[in-house]
């Protein structure tokens, strides 16, 4: 059992420049800041896809978290898509990667894993850290190779994990979703809102 703690007099930090988390972690109406860590993101030799965003999560967490001179209330999250066991598709670097990674997720079952990460703390002291894994299975469609060029052509693949924004128009190539909508888009935004309320950060007197 996590204890009550009440941490809501400090700020919040969203360790990420990803619009999407910012709108999902808006949607809960707390007041928050947006700071863009600096870690490099690559998966070490044998190290598993589960292990990897996790890991690094609790990386970005502890670089915010290592800047700020006062304590804060860091959040962070790291996504990719897992096809298979071990073949991780994260952002395509290319137009065709995009079409190399969308062509083996046709037709096919994949899992999107997200780790999120927490911790209250400043470069002082870190006084509460707590890290997850969360993970959605997602059912493609089969897709034509032009419809697949069509979609990269809109430009929406190119940020994302996988090469697909289920919140956008990568949404209907899907065809069954198991596990949380919101995971896909890079937050569990519910089990985010049960950690913040088990740390007494208000959702609605955040705002200012």
């Amino acid at each position: 059992m996590i204890p009550l703690l009440d941490f809501h007099p400090y700020p919040v930090l969203l360790a990420s420049a990803s619009p999407r988390r910012r709108e999902l972690l808006g949607s809960l109406g707390i007041f928050f800041q947006v700071i863009s860590p600096d870690i490099e993101e690559k998966q070490r030799p044998g190290e598993p896809a589960l292990s990897y965003v996790v890991r690094n999560a609790r990386e970005k967490a502890h670089w915010i978290e290592s800047q700020q001179t006062e304590p804060s209330v860091v959040i962070a999250a790291d996504t990719v898509v897992l096809l298979g066991e071990d073949r991780v598709l994260e952002k395509p670097a290319s137009a065709k990667e995009a079409e190399e990674m969308l062509t083996q997720l046709s037709g096919t079952t994949h899992r999107v894993l997200t780790g999120m990460a927490l911790c209250v703390g400043s470069q002082a002291k870190t006084m509460y850290e707590r890290a997850e894994l969360f993970t959605t299975e997602v059912e493609f469609r089969p897709l034509s190779l032009e419809e697949i060029r069509a979609y990269i052509a809109t430009g929406e693949p190119m940020d994302k994990s996988g090469s697909y924004g289920v919140q956008g128009r990568g949404a209907s190539f899907v065809r069954r979703l198991g596990g949380s909508y919101t995971n896909v888009c890079g937050l569990p935004l519910s089990e985010l809102q049960l950690w913040l309320r088990e740390l007494k950060i208000s959702l609605s007197s955040s705002m200012p």
